[in-house]
């Protein structure tokens, strides 16, 4: 478990400086080891690999992470979640079935930097890119399924609030704004519940989430206004 633990957290400092064919390189390795063995023992040695690579010989790297900032707009004026998510020990200890909730946090780093890498991308209608949007999508969507396998109370509201937030962009950069509005009212709906409830400050990222609620209010205001 400790093996997966650490690569993930690499995996999540390269995905911040955006190398994120690097990181998914130890991501899905991560992800085939966790699925095809509960005793979680990895080889490192493809970590080391990839540390080699982007450092050299330096054993201890200083880690200079490139600035995301999570509150910057896309072109469009849309928020993105791009944080990586991190593993803990105990909270998987915790946990019914650890390799579960090990693996709901990698598919949803894996679909983070493909979602990410096809954005490097300058247009949109790419073939490659569209066709990286939509495995990020997938990858999202399965690891929404294999995490609400725990139920409501298992479920983190913020990777939730992740998901279908990224989901609803993706849809929205596909071409395909009704589904991408289903998202956004779902996610409009949770935040609300969580406001209402006083749990506002546990959200990761509320402005931005508002930020994308809030184009869902006034798409549905418009028709309203005009009549």
């Amino acid at each position: 478990m400790q093996e997966v633990i650490e690569m993930n957290d690499f995996s999540a400092f390269l995905v911040e400086g955006k190398e994120y064919k690097k990181a998914l390189e130890i991501l899905n390795y991560c992800l085939t080891c966790v699925q095809k063995t509960k005793q979680v023992r990895v080889d490192t040695s493809i970590m080391k690999r990839v540390k080699a690579s982007l450092f050299g010989s330096k054993k201890n790297p200083t880690k200079q992470r490139c600035s995301i900032d999570n509150d910057t707009a896309e072109n469009d004026g849309s928020f993105i979640y791009r944080s990586p998510m991190r593993l803990n020990e105990e909270e998987l200890q915790s946990h019914v079935d650890p390799e579960l909730a090990m693996s709901s946090v990698l598919i949803f780093n894996i679909a983070l930097s493909h979602h990410l890498l096809a954005l490097e991308s300058p247009q949109i209608n790419q073939l490659s890119t569209v066709k990286r949007l939509k495995g990020a999508l997938k990858l999202y969507e399965l690891g929404f399924h294999m995490h609400s396998k725990r139920g409501a109370e298992g479920m983190s509201m913020n990777y939730a609030l992740a998901l279908i937030n990224n989901c609803a962009h993706i849809y929205d950069a596909l071409g395909r704004p009704t589904r991408a509005q289903k998202f956004y009212s779902h996610m409009l709906s949770s935040l609300m519940m969580m406001i209402d409830g006083g749990e506002a400050g546990k959200v990761d990222q509320l402005d931005g989430y508002l930020r994308n609620a809030s184009r869902l209010i006034l798409t549905d205001a418009a028709p309203a206004a005009a009549a």
